[in-house]
């Protein structure tokens, strides 16, 4: 059976019938009689026009996400696409959208790097920029930030920080380190302004850590911006190269 497919039940024979035209379902549906019908699990009797909003059409909606049509305009089930946030995903109840978990909204694995040399100024440098439309994560979503760096194995500091707009995520300054996998979870605690995550100076990717779990209040009711940076934060420190190479951000 596809979607596009409709029920009838014709001299107690139940059948489907092909809709040939989607955008004509509502006129097709029509067409069977008040004993076109299925049984569903409670065992009510679905007749026509809801067997069609059940069922609605197989065509995702894609586009921005400003162009994401309200829930309650849509038949439930449908889903949305936004083009501007990966693959970012919801289903409608009727009511809401609801995330479709997880979806990848980054898949970067271009890198992004800066080096260190005499007379290199502190400048923070962005590797990154992630732009979060207002509302796209619920009360309940949050984000994955899986994060690959690499940098010289010297005793410099070499700084990468996540940051929303002044809040910063994670600040972390790797030195005799060669490569560093971070796992960065921030889930919203049923509110769009209230959130937790792991303590934002730590290096450890396991599950055990000596430094306690941190709130912050990011609003996502409103638009943010997730930047990624690199910085070396003493000038002139030597040969020293820091790297992004591969980013994964996941809404969850």
């Amino acid at each position: 059976m596809t979607n596009r497919d409709a029920y009838s039940n014709q001299a107690g024979m139940p059948t489907w019938q092909q809709i040939n035209d989607p955008g004509k379902a509502d006129e097709d549906v029509a067409r069977f009689s008040a004993d076109s019908a299925l049984v569903d699990w409670a065992g009510n009797v679905l007749y026509d026009r809801k067997l069609y909003q059940l069922f609605g059409d197989d065509i995702m909606i894609v586009g921005t996400f400003a162009n994401r049509p309200l829930a309650t305009s849509v038949a439930v089930g449908k889903e949305f696409m936004a083009t501007d946030l990966g693959n970012m995903r919801w289903v409608t109840d009727g009511a809401k959208w609801i995330t479709l978990k997880p979806c990848q909204i980054v898949g970067n694995p271009t890198q992004a790097s800066i080096v260190d040399s005499v007379g290199q100024s502190t400048t923070e440098s962005t590797f990154l920029t992630l732009n979060l439309p207002a509302n796209c994560l619920s009360a309940t979503d949050g984000l994955l930030l899986d994060l690959l760096w690499a940098c010289t194995n010297t005793a410099a500091a070499k700084r990468i920080r996540g940051r929303f707009g002044g809040t910063v995520l994670f600040n972390v300054d790797l030195t005799t380190h060669l490569v560093f996998r971070q796992s960065i979870k921030l889930r919203n605690r049923n509110s769009l302004g209230a959130q937790i995550s792991q303590a934002n100076s730590v290096t450890s990717f396991g599950p055990i850590g000596s430094v306690g779990a941190q709130t912050f209040t990011v609003d996502f009711s409103v638009a943010q911006v997730l930047t990624l940076t690199g910085q070396f934060p003493v000038e002139g420190s030597g040969a020293n190269t820091l790297s992004l190479e591969e980013a994964t951000i996941n809404a969850i």
